[in-house]
């Protein structure tokens, strides 16, 4: 993947970075196909050589090396052109890595808290050991805040769930992945 570098590009500004990282996310977006989601796309560079990285799941949060292989087939052509179209990249190398964004993934973008309601999510507090934890049911995104609803309680099945708004005033929130580990009974 890439082109044998001829030009070697060191640093890019800031801002170029994020935007390079959303034109790969609008490039490689419309080629994945059901049941996979873009979580993000990264640029960066390590010891010299620059890396697309990309993180995918399933709405169920596995994803599998089989997984990160399709998925890499499918993407790769958009990634290549888009590369190829950026003047800084026309004459320098980078690779293409595909993984998880992993189980306890902290949850940073509209589109990831979007595609997680449903899921398991732990709020955590900058400052504070306190947290919440509960299923996440709704984001704002005007208002930047998100739903959560506790989980039923097995010691009071006609308790109604509790449901909570929480501000995100980043960065004092952080809201991760919480998976539900189920234990042979």
């Amino acid at each position: 993947m890439g082109k044998k570098a001829t030009n070697i590009l060191k640093k890019l500004p800031e801002e170029r970075l994020r935007d390079i990282e959303a034109g790969l996310l609008t490039a490689a977006e419309p080629l994945v196909e059901t049941p996979y989601f873009l979580v993000s796309a990264n640029l960066e560079r390590e010891s010299g050589q620059w890396y697309v990285r990309m993180y995918a799941t399933r709405p169920d949060g596995s994803f599998s090396l089989s997984d990160c292989e399709q998925f890499s087939r499918k993407v790769e052509p958009a990634v290549d052109a888009y590369m190829e179209s950026l003047e800084e990249f026309k004459e320098v190398s980078y690779s293409l890595e595909v993984s998880s964004p992993g189980l306890f993934r902290t949850l940073t973008t509209d589109r990831e808290l979007l595609f997680f309601q449903g899921r398991s999510v732990r709020v955590e507090y900058a400052e504070s050991e306190r947290f919440d934890e509960g299923i996440l049911v709704g984001f704002d995104s005007e208002i930047r805040a998100v739903t959560l609803q506790s989980a039923p309680n097995p010691e009071d099945p006609e308790a109604s769930p509790v449901t909570t708004v929480i501000p995100l005033r980043t960065p004092d929130v952080t809201i991760h992945l919480n998976p539900v580990i189920h234990l042979p009974e």
